[in-house]
């Protein structure tokens, strides 16, 4: 029996399978009320318009061609990862923002013996915190991405400007699979980074500065690897390894795939986005563990 307990751990018979929905629905009810959620929202969204507007425009002849030779036949695939690099900001500071407070503020209002004084476990509050997490990262990035490959699949098919006659051919299935795998590692490499630091502290605004300062520690060692000519310095950069990760599925994966072809630092930031991923699972499990036996 747990020692200097607050609350008694639910111990009966679990028959419910969506205990994890309520958790989810109060997480949004929470964060998706406020003022500066819709508006970040907003802002995320309009970006990933211009992007996308810019595309349609240039393939429909009535932007300057120049921009369209620079990059031949791969100008689908650069304003892919044009807008995954711009979204993938919006979405760090939209999770910084209402993802910090996920876990922490149950910590720091208590909120985690009500939970846990019921038919819950561990799996199902981290589920709910975690859908909540991917609920904005579908409207941040998963959303404007697909509005973008309907866009490409359906509607400027129907067009036969020369623009478009140069671009077609790089929007293909593979270049979807690639898309949505990108998509994903994003997705679950940043949703379990901020739960876990969401985990590690009950002070949100702490979790929200450690967050953001991920990144721009990161784009300042990136700048730095680059200066000082250190290739191995960048690894230290999380968004680098998004970028070289992102290199790799797009150049490599999908084209009858040589992994002799791939290089070496494709490989390291693939590994260490895993090690990530591990590591916060890890502490997600441990503290979750902790909270229902121990309390705080």
């Amino acid at each position: 029996m747990p020692s200097s307990l607050s609350f008694i751990p639910f111990d009966g018979v679990l028959q419910n399978r969506w205990r994890w929905l309520a958790i989810f629905l109060f997480a949004l009810e929470c964060t998706f009320r406020r003022t500066l959620t819709i508006l970040l929202l907003g802002v995320a969204w309009l970006s990933a318009l211009i992007k996308s507007m810019n595309f349609f425009m240039l393939t429909q002849g009535q932007l300057d061609t120049q921009l369209l030779e620079a990059q031949g036949p791969r100008y689908f695939t650069q304003t892919i990862l044009g807008i995954l690099e711009l979204q993938s900001l919006w979405l760090a500071v939209i999770l910084t923002a209402i993802g910090a407070g996920l876990i922490a503020n149950d910590l720091k209002k208590g909120a985690y013996q009500v939970y846990f004084a019921r038919p819950i476990q561990a799996k199902d509050y981290f589920i709910g915190k975690a859908l909540a997490v991917f609920f904005y990262a579908f409207l941040v990035i998963w959303l404007p991405m697909l509005v973008f490959w309907v866009h490409g699949f359906l509607f400027s098919g129907f067009h036969s400007s020369q623009n478009w006659q140069v671009v077609s051919g790089d929007i293909t299935i593979i270049r979807f699979a690639q898309t949505m795998a990108y998509l994903f590692i994003l997705t679950v490499s940043m949703g379990l980074l901020i739960l876990a630091l969401s985990a590690w502290s009950k002070n949100s605004k702490f979790v929200g500065l450690v967050f953001i300062g991920i990144f721009l520690v990161g784009k300042f060692i990136e700048q730095l690897a680059s200066f000082l000519q250190l290739r191995a310095l960048s690894f230290l950069s999380y968004l680098k390894n998004f970028e070289t990760t992102g290199r790799v599925l797009f150049d490599y994966w999908g084209e009858g795939v040589d992994p002799s072809r791939i290089p070496k630092d494709g490989y390291m930031a693939i590994v260490l986005l895993g090690i990530l991923a591990l590591f916060c699972i890890v502490v997600l499990y441990r503290r979750l563990k902790h909270i229902i036996s121990f309390g705080q």
